[in-house]
């Protein structure tokens, strides 16, 4: 969602729509990098275990409770960490 909140087209739908040619800046290179390298973990682990990456993309979105508090995990983190090369299976 936007500022607005207007729903924005995800990086894959505009990859797919527009290939390179949306990614004109450094700034949106970079983002583009970041949530590829989410994107491709999910896939692969969910072909690892056999499942829809729909399904893994709702485990990560369920908000986590550790004793009284309630969270949701932080994209920015899990980026992070996959590229320290831990395996996303940690996360779910």
């Amino acid at each position: 969602m936007g500022r607005d909140g207007e729903r924005r087209p995800s990086v894959v739908e505009l990859e797919t729509k527009f290939g390179k040619k949306w990614r004109y800046s450094a700034v949106l290179k970079t983002r583009w990098s970041d949530r590829k390298k989410v994107i491709l973990a999910i896939k692969e682990e969910a072909q690892r275990r056999g499942v829809q990456p729909e399904t893994l993309v709702t485990a990560l979105d369920k908000p986590q409770t550790e004793g009284t508090l309630t969270f949701t995990r932080s994209a920015d983190k899990l980026k992070r960490e996959l590229y320290k090369g831990k395996p996303l299976s940690t996360f779910l």
